[in-house]
């Protein structure tokens, strides 16, 4: 019978690595649901301003939830992960923060927060309503090489893959490393 395990907001990791414990074994057919945190772990508040960018701590970007040990996969196993469904929390931000990204020309930092209580627009200035469609941004499994690798870039084990296509219904056929 396929069970419905919970990993709960407090249990993470900032990097990809094979040494990481397993936070919860599943079989094939589970069902498992992630609380994530946000992507600065939570450093950033509905009371932040844009100078509080500044005060990022990067060691804490990129919490990943988990890890989780499925039976049977093995290293040539091709693992299916199908996204049922992508809640959101009230509150998100956006951020210009200089040196980091493709938007090099800004060089002052700028935080846009944003109201998600609607569940399906955020409103933004001047009455435009911007779709919500979230997404899961970040996926992968333990990659083979020893040693630990950053969210970015994305590798063969995943990572900040940032697929918008990844919602609920989707499925991601991803390559096993480890057992």
């Amino acid at each position: 019978m396929p069970s419905h395990p919970r990993i709960g907001r407090d249990t993470f990791h900032y990097k990809w690595a094979k040494s990481h414990k397993p936070a919860i074994s599943i079989g094939d057919g589970d069902t498992v649901t992630f609380e994530i945190n946000d992507v600065a772990s939570w450093q950033l508040t509905q009371d932040s301003k844009s100078e509080d960018l500044g005060r990022l701590d990067a060691s804490k970007l990129y919490p990943l939830a988990g890890p989780v040990f499925v039976e049977g996969a093995k290293p040539g196993d091709a693992l299916v992960v199908e996204t049922v469904s992508v809640k959101i929390d009230d509150f998100g931000w956006s951020a210009i923060i200089p040196d980091l990204g493709l938007l090099e020309e800004f060089k002052k930092p700028y935080l846009y927060k944003w109201t998600l209580k609607n569940k399906r627009f955020a409103g933004f200035e001047n009455g435009i309503k911007i779709p919500i469609r979230p997404f899961c941004g970040v996926l992968g499994v333990a990659p083979p090489e020893r040693g630990s690798f950053e969210v970015m870039p994305p590798g063969k084990h995943g990572g900040n893959l940032d697929i918008r296509h990844l919602t609920a219904g989707s499925r991601l056929k991803i390559p096993v490393w480890v057992d």
